[in-house]
């Protein structure tokens, strides 16, 4: 069951990175708690269809899209060189956060 749900979870994260937001900034504008962005990015449990809807109106995307991919956006990781502390700290790389490398 977990890898369906890994690709719904990557989509969540790569998008939730290019639009720049951390996963608490993400839960706010979806009206979800942060515990739940962070589950649906492990893929750990089948996302509410709800859950789903309010993810991707967030992140600007269809259902769908985020559901089952779109030939129309290529997700590949995003490898930008640094992150934003939310406190306006500079910290390590991305791809160190991420364990990218």
């Amino acid at each position: 069951m977990r890898d369906t749900l890994d690709p719904i979870g990557r989509r969540v994260r790569v998008l939730r990175l290019i639009h720049a937001l951390t996963q608490r900034q993400l839960a706010e504008r979806a009206g979800v708690s942060r515990h739940t962005v962070l589950v649906l990015e492990q893929g750990r449990r089948p996302p509410r269809p709800d859950t789903v809807r309010k993810v991707a109106r967030a992140l600007r995307v269809t259902p769908m899209m985020l559901t089952f991919g779109s030939d129309d956006l290529d997700i590949k990781e995003p490898r930008p060189t640094y992150a934003v502390h939310g406190r306006g700290q500079q910290i390590s790389s991305v791809e160190r956060t991420l364990d990218l490398q």
